[in-house]
């Protein structure tokens, strides 16, 4: 990697983690619950799924969606 590359990759993770300090101080809540919740977010939006389902009513959503999507 060079130099710059370096450096605009260290900037990013430092932007990334002032933000991720800053929800974690106005929420109250860990880094690691904020960014499960936020990869958790993504899935239940992505294959169109409730937490609240069974995991075998998730199960067949995501590989329907990956049927459809193939």
């Amino acid at each position: 990697m060079s130099a710059e590359n370096e450096y605009i990759h260290f900037r990013i993770t430092k932007v990334l983690s002032t933000i991720l300090n800053k929800i974690s101080f106005d929420t109250g809540m860990s880094k690691q619950d904020i960014i499960r919740h936020m990869i958790i977010d993504r899935i239940s939006e992505k294959y169109n799924i409730d937490l609240l389902m069974s995991p075998n009513e998730i199960k067949n959503k995501i590989l329907n969606h990956d049927k459809i999507n193939s």
